[in-house]
């Protein structure tokens, strides 16, 4: 009887976009307490649009390009998007955002590839939050001499670490224009360059991204899907915490998370990842139940996030789309795996796969999990008494 109730949740479940892949899960779903969730495209729509851009006044490199719009002709180079014939971009959300707002503004990227031809990369990867593309360039500052332009995009705290001598003292000015986009809830995106007189012979980024100039900012906004706020308040109603993880600057994770109601009072907190490597796991345990947010954080602080939860005798769900939350979503009671966005790495781990991507969708699986329990309950309180009488 527990085995045909769980099979049927199960399939229950795959109608509202729930897959589950252990049957035991569907069970565990009605004991959940905390519901770590990532930010883009589960608690927002994963649509990202440009919505403001600051340039530096640094004038090193105008010469590089003979029209104006420096940031703009980077933003388009600095990109993997492709597109189709019907004319829609392919590619990372984010990406195509970028360069989309560059074509808005008369910039073509094809045409721009011709030009400044792209000869080497650095693919972008979560512990560098950066990356890189190297392009042959015409240097009409060099009496036409060929020359190699670096460009490099990535999170602006971890750019300012890169840049070079003159422009280091300048840091508390491009940071107030940072805070002032984050508080927004934009999501910033800095870009830098350097030239160089050839193409290096060993693509090391600790050399290649370094001494860098920084160009400026693009502020984009992903919105918060508008059921989530919904699904987020009915998560507080029955007694689970719902926690936000995101790679965003903590500006921006914080105002996106008072937006859907996640934040609601003062004692709830936002951790980065640079102060939850500095705190010892017994300082983590003991605020861990006030932190709401954690921004900046790498895959594998998932994993120390959901031992801490467990420790205070939670049940956490967590969420994940990547090889790196494999370990993450193995040793949570419930791993979360993504539909859509999620490598397969992830869906194997997880047990429970969220054909649509969406936050709301975990809150109705843990609703349907708790009914399943109490009817589990029910049929065992029964035979209990069955057997008293008989």
């Amino acid at each position: 009887m527990v085995t045909i109730a769980l099979a049927f949740g199960a399939k229950k479940l795959a109608k509202n976009n729930a897959l589950i892949r252990k049957l035991p899960a569907v069970e565990t779903l009605g004991s959940v307490t905390y519901i770590c969730s990532d930010k883009t495209g589960t608690l927002t729509l994963n649509k990202m649009t440009v919505q403001e851009i600051f340039e530096t006044s640094d004038t090193k490199y105008d010469a590089v390009f003979a029209e104006n719009n420096m940031l703009l002709h980077i933003m388009a180079l600095n990109n993997d998007v492709s597109k189709e014939e019907n004319g829609k971009w392919l590619g990372d959300s984010t990406e195509v955002a970028l360069v989309q707002y560059a074509f808005d503004k008369n910039l073509n990227r094809a045409d721009l590839e011709l030009k400044f031809p792209r000869i080497a990369e650095l693919p972008f990867d979560s512990k560098r939050k950066c990356m890189t593309t190297i392009h042959q360039i015409e240097n009409p500052a060099a009496d036409q001499s060929t020359a190699i332009i670096v460009i490099t995009k990535g999170a602006v705290d971890v750019l300012f670490d890169k840049l070079n001598v003159d422009q280091k003292s300048l840091i508390p000015e491009f940071e107030l224009k940072v805070n002032e986009m984050a508080e927004k809830g934009y999501r910033v995106l800095g870009y830098a360059m350097k030239i160089l007189p050839s193409l290096p012979e060993n693509l090391d980024a600790d050399e290649i991204e370094t001494e860098l100039t920084l160009i400026g900012f693009a502020g984009m906004i992903d919105p918060p899907r508008k059921e989530a706020r919904q699904a987020v308040t009915e998560c507080k109603e029955a007694g689970i915490i719902p926690v936000m993880i995101t790679g965003d600057h903590k500006l921006t994770a914080k105002a996106i998370a008072e937006k859907l109601g996640i934040i609601s009072t003062d004692e709830d907190l936002v951790l980065t990842g640079p102060e939850l490597t500095a705190l010892t796991q017994i300082e983590f345990i003991n605020i861990v139940e006030k932190v709401k947010v954690y921004a900046r954080v790498n895959p594998e602080q998932k994993l120390r996030i959901i031992n801490a939860l467990q420790s205070k005798n939670h049940f956490v769900a967590m969420t994940g789309d990547g090889v790196n939350d494999a370990p993450a979503l193995k040793n949570a009671d419930i791993g979360i795996a993504m539909g859509i966005n999620g490598t397969e790495v992830s869906k194997e781990a997880s047990h429970m796969i969220l054909l649509d991507d969406n936050f709301a969708t975990i809150v109705v699986a843990v609703r349907h999990g708790r009914k399943i329990f109490d009817n589990i309950l029910k049929f065992i309180n029964s035979c209990y008494a069955r057997k008293v009488i008989y």
